[in-house]
Formats: C-alpha cells, sequence, structure tokens
C-alpha cells in the first residue's frame, strides 16, 4: 500500500495469507474508506479494527524504514 494510501485511510498492512490480506484501520464503518482500499489493492482483505494513534505510528516506521532501505 502506497504511504499516501494509508495515510490517506489511516490503514495499515498487519498480515496476509494464500488469499487475503489484513489490514488494520481506525474507521471500519467508513463505507467509503473500505471501498477504495478493496478496489487498489484488489486482493480479499480482512479489516481489523486498531487505534488511529498506533497505526499513524506504524505508517510513521514502516515508511521511514522504506526510506532508510532506498538510501534516501
Amino acid at each position: 500500500m502506497p504511504e499516501s494510501l494509508a495515510n490517506e485511510s489511516c490503514a495499515i498492512q498487519i498480515g496476509y495469507s494464500v488469499d487475503t490480506v489484513v489490514i488494520a484501520i481506525a474507521e471500519p464503518s467508513d463505507l467509503d474508506t473500505i471501498v477504495k482500499l478493496n478496489f487498489i489493492t484488489n486482493p480479499q482483505l480482512q479489516f481489523v479494527h486498531v487505534a488511529e494513534d498506533w497505526i499513524r505510528r506504524q505508517i510513521a516506521l514502516r515508511y521511514a524504514s522504506e526510506l532508510l532501505e532506498d538510501g534516501a
């Protein structure tokens, strides 16, 4: 999931199996976000309600580490 989409939807991938991606999301009742994530990511998604502050910290950690790996 691109960083911009993760921030915009306050959601982040936290796991996966053969045919399902597990997404932590702050507002699982936000149908517009659910539809957008399903459309963009395409695989079967399972949503897990998680506190927004936890998701924001995970987004910051994940994308900061990707910048470091890319040599930025």
